[in-house]
């Protein structure tokens, strides 16, 4: 697109789901890992921790629950919005956008998993972190709980509001000798735990202007001018349809976090005398 405003239009007489042959079946072959990944993770949500693991230990902590709670909650929001993208592709369906909010939930949920089960931190470190996540998760409610004027439960109900619990785990916190840790944002998240060959904060940065409608996602698009004369000065209309190759590239990245995510959580969750399956071709995400 030229000119200082770029306007996108969807054709709807137009056929824009057919992807190049060979794209469409990696894609296909991608998206069909989901149903196995679900069922693994299933599986480790159902065991639970086995004894001597790191789970076990960190459950010794009275708040160390919250690692493994928010490690599969994270993992299991990202793999249910990737089986709605294949969903689509199943169905024979490729949005122009849409699909890159699914991959980015992905990307999300599998990156805050691989940070809460760190195996590099120590444990008190790791119980920190899964603190720091349920106190963003009180926050967060605590927003929609002032936003909806909804009333606090009455004092002595077991029911809390997120005001109270946020007060009440802090006050936790200190009793158990917790340091204090931030909860990071996921463009960090990106750049520690995202990357194989460089970090995925670009691919991070790009698959978020797709959900927040930025224009400079376009980039990340196949566009096809055409002109308009009804269109204001420095104004160029056309078709825009999703680039097969950034879409690819984004749903084997997020694949494979999630696949990365999920063999550490089984790990975390394992006896130190099963073997080890973490998956190699990860690299190491940085610490600093």
């Amino acid at each position: 697109m030229t000119g200082d405003v770029g306007i996108t239009t969807l054709d709807v007489d137009e056929d824009t789901s057919a992807l190049d042959p060979a794209m469409l079946a990696t894609l296909v072959e991608t998206v069909a890992q989901v149903d196995g990944l679900a069922r693994r993770l299933q599986r480790v949500v159902r065991a639970g921790p086995a004894k001597g693991s790191r789970a076990a230990s960190d459950l010794k902590n009275p708040e160390g629950r919250f690692v493994l709670v928010f490690a599969t909650q994270a993992l299991g929001f990202a793999v249910d919005h990737l089986r709605s993208w294949q969903l689509l592709v199943f169905g024979g369906l490729h949005p122009t956008f849409a699909q890159m909010t699914l991959v980015r939930a992905g990307l999300e949920g599998a990156v805050t998993a691989r940070w809460l089960v760190d195996p590099r931190v120590a444990p008190d470190i790791r119980v920190a972190r899964g603190v720091a996540a349920a106190l963003d998760d009180y926050e967060e409610r605590a927003k929609f709980e002032r936003s909806a004027n909804i009333t606090p439960p009455p004092d002595g109900d077991t029911a809390k509001s997120a005001a109270a619990r946020i007060e009440e785990l802090k006050a936790n916190r200190e009793a158990a000798g917790l340091p204090v840790v931030r909860y990071p944002s996921t463009t960090w998240l990106m750049g520690e735990f995202g990357g194989i060959d460089s970090d995925g904060i670009w691919l991070y940065r790009l698959v978020s202007a797709f959900a927040h409608a930025k224009q400079w996602s376009l980039a990340g698009t196949d566009r096809t001018p055409r002109r308009q004369s009804h269109l204001m000065s420095g104004v160029e209309g056309g078709t825009v349809t999703a680039s097969d190759q950034i879409v690819l590239f984004a749903t084997l990245r997020a694949f494979g976090l999630v696949e990365a995510a999920l063999a550490e959580i089984e790990e975390y969750c394992r006896s130190p005398s099963r073997p080890d399956r973490l998956i190699k071709r990860w690299r190491s995400p940085r610490r600093e």
